[in-house]
This record gives C-alpha cells, structure tokens and sequence, in this order.
C-alpha cells in the first residue's frame, strides 16, 4: 500500500513538473526587440536606414523593415519596407517619397506573438527647384505682349519669386528683364512691356525656391 502510495506522488510530481515547465516554457515567448538605424543617403526622393532585431522573443521573426509616415507615430498601416525575416542587422531603402518633406520612421519586427516597433526618428528629404511651364504669348502688340506660366510643382519648397524673363537671345534669364508676378505655386499671367518694335523676343516663365531658379 505504501509502495503504491509513493508511485502515485512520483507521478503525480512529474505531472506537475511537466505542467510547470511547459507553462515556463511558454511565457517566455514574447515579442521581438528592435533598434532603428540612423537614417543616411538622405536624396529628394529616398533614404537609407534599417534595424537590428536583437531579440527574436523566443519565436520566429517572420517579417521585418521599417514603417514612415509624416504622422506622428508610424505604423505598419503606414508605408513599409520588408527586408526578411530572423534576428540580426537589416538595411531599408525608402523610395519614392515627396521631396522637402518631414517623414518620421520606425523598425519593427513581427512574430507569433505580434509586432514590435524601435524608437522614433525623423528625416526631412531635399527639395527640388520648381517645375513650371510658360504660357503661349498673346496680346502682341509693337511695344507689349502678354505671357505667364503654371507651376506645377514647388519642388518641396515654397516659390518667392515667379514671373517671366524675355531677351533677344534664345536663353532670357532673370538677370535680364523680368516680370514679377507673386509667390507659390499654381498659375499666373504676365504683362510684358518695353519692348521694340519690330525686334524678335524669347520668352520663358521663371520660379524661384530655397534651392534656386528653375
């Protein structure tokens, strides 16, 4: 009886044992943790950086990179690179973003038991010169005409300065004769005035940002 007794603890104890190592077992499983790296090679348009997945949280990582936003707290909703999967330093290339514009970035990390995001970081990407057209010449008459453009595209930066430029030559240029018609984007129109008579002119809009005159 008492032999019998003893077997039934010594089961009973492995049972528990077992169940308690199983449970430990699983606790330990959590989700990954993950540094973001300094964001470098910073263009108008695209930038470096990536992470490094110092803990895998006792399972798999099975997707990593890093999110952007130009919200305050990035997520994986938000734009994403995906570079693998385990543990270790991954780099991230971001493309395609808006030119002088402030972005915020975080690395995350994804496992069974969910998604784990870095620290937070900012980068603001280089601006362009503006992009315009210039508009058809009309209103021709010996001494004025009448010109503009459309600026379709401040480059990141607001334009101070827009109007046309005119010249003899077949390449006007701000130093020479000018209109100023305004600031920011959109279109414009110009009155072009002092001319010659009879003489043969070159018209071209002009747009001026932080980065220069385009």
């Amino acid at each position: 009886m008492k032999s019998k007794s003893t077997i039934y603890t010594v089961i009973l104890a492995v049972v528990l044992i077992t169940s308690i190592y199983n449970c430990k077992k699983e606790a330990i499983k959590t989700a990954p943790t993950v540094t973001i790296a300094a964001v470098t090679n910073i263009t108008a348009s695209m930038v470096t950086s990536g992470g490094d997945i110092t803990s895998d949280g006792g399972t798999t990582v099975t997707s990593r990179g890093v999110c952007y936003s130009t919200n305050q707290s990035p997520t994986i909703s938000d734009g994403i690179t995906t570079n693998g999967t385990g543990r270790g330093i991954f780099t991230s290339s971001l493309i395609g973003l808006t030119p002088g514009t402030t972005y915020n970035i975080k690395a995350y990390a994804t496992n069974s038991v969910g998604t784990a995001y870095s620290g937070l970081l900012s980068f603001t990407t280089l601006a362009l010169a503006p992009v315009l057209t210039t508009t058809d010449l009309s209103a021709i008459t010996s001494t004025t005409a009448t010109s503009g453009g459309t600026i379709t595209n401040d480059g990141g930066s607001p334009v101070t300065s827009r109007g046309v430029c005119w010249n003899t030559t077949t390449a006007p240029t701000i130093v020479g004769s000018k209109t100023s018609d305004g600031t920011g984007s959109g279109s414009f129109t110009s009155a072009i005035t002092g001319l010659t008579p009879g003489a043969i002119y070159y018209v071209r809009a002009y747009a001026t940002n932080s980065i220069g005159t385009a």
